[in-house]
């Protein structure tokens, strides 16, 4: 990941590239602090997003299939 940060005048900014993903980051702010972390949680949910539907021996044995689970803000929130 390359990524450079700055702050001038009580804004601050973030921007990351990781070339190997084609993803690229953009974090901008009002705000006089850091904004580094709020970036590289994202790129790093971008770039290797939680699995919600797990496939188990669990699921199979149980009959439910995986893609029957329902997933909530707090489980996504809670594996970031």
């Amino acid at each position: 990941m390359l990524f450079h940060n700055g702050a001038t005048g009580g804004f601050r900014s973030f921007i990351a590239v990781v070339r190997e993903a084609r993803v690229g980051v953009v974090v901008l702010s009002n705000c006089p602090r850091s904004v580094d972390a709020i970036g590289v949680l994202i790129v790093d949910a971008i770039t290797n997003p939680p699995n919600f539907y797990p496939r188990s021996s669990d699921e199979s044995a149980s009959g439910r299939s995986a893609g029957s689970a329902v997933a909530t803000d707090a489980d996504y929130f809670e594996a970031v």
